[in-house]
């Protein structure tokens, strides 16, 4: 397969992928065991971000700048992680800024939307500019395996807290759509980037937009998934459990890929 289809199935995929995501929440929380599924499923994407950011893209990330570079002595990659993460929580904070007191809420999926599709195109930047095969496959499974609890999340900041929560018309659809689109634009994006450059250069991008991916990742899992569930003791050995298994599956996928 060339490269060319591998990006045209990848962003076709994601996107089906982040809509099931969505759909999926939805559907969670009409049932009447929503409410421990819906815990239980936010707290595995939690994992499964950790463990794409530390396991898979960061370790890319590592390996472009030192092909980039070579040996500097400097970790390049954590700098531009961390500033990544930096930056998805000053925007946080921003957005938050201006809805405080009883819009908070009401203004929590609104930043969550935004911080996720930021990060769904850094990530699929990250896999359109790729310039090997077996790399884009690599973060194509990456990003295949998070997209859909990206999604998941978003989904249920939108539906409430569970059964008895409200329940999306068609505003959520279009929502949903819309974020589930976020990384095939951004799969454009690099992939018109990478036609642009070569060599060392392409390297360099790749390098940096995997650092910048991570960082988002790590921000996602941390600040919007796992500080909100784990403010609370309730269910706590099904949170553990669902975080350890969605850790667990990112770390086994890196056995093979």
């Amino acid at each position: 397969m060339e490269l060319t289809d591998i990006k045209i199935v990848s962003a076709i995929a994601i996107f089906v992928i982040g809509l099931g995501g969505g759909l999926a929440a939805r559907r969670l929380a009409l049932g009447e065991n929503g409410g421990r599924l819906l815990i239980a499923g936010n707290v595995f994407a939690g994992g499964v971000f950790l463990g794409a950011a530390l396991i898979h893209v960061l370790p890319d990330a590592q390996e472009g700048f030192s092909q980039a570079y070579g040996d500097l002595g400097y970790p390049i990659y954590g700098l531009v992680c961390g500033l990544a993460l930096g930056l998805m929580l000053a925007l946080e904070q921003v957005g938050h800024a201006f809805n405080r007191g009883a819009d908070a809420a009401r203004a929590y999926p609104l930043v969550l939307f935004l911080i996720l599709s930021i990060h769904s195109v850094i990530a699929g930047f990250a896999l359109g500019i790729e310039t090997m095969h077996l790399q884009a496959i690599v973060l194509l499974v990456a990003v295949l395996a998070h997209k859909g609890s990206a999604s998941f999340a978003l989904g249920l900041s939108m539906l409430g807290d569970g059964p008895g929560g409200k329940v999306a018309g068609p505003g959520y659809f279009r929502q949903i759509v819309f974020f589930s689109l976020m990384t095939p634009i951004g799969i454009g994006l690099g992939w018109g980037a990478s036609m642009l450059v070569s060599g060392t250069g392409a390297v360099k991008f790749e390098a940096i937009f995997d650092a910048l991916a991570a960082g988002t990742f790590l921000y996602v899992a941390v600040y919007e998934i796992l500080r909100r569930e784990f403010s609370s003791r309730e269910m706590l050995p099904l949170k553990v459990l669902s975080l350890g298994v969605g850790y667990g599956i990112m770390a086994l996928i890196a056995l093979w890929v």
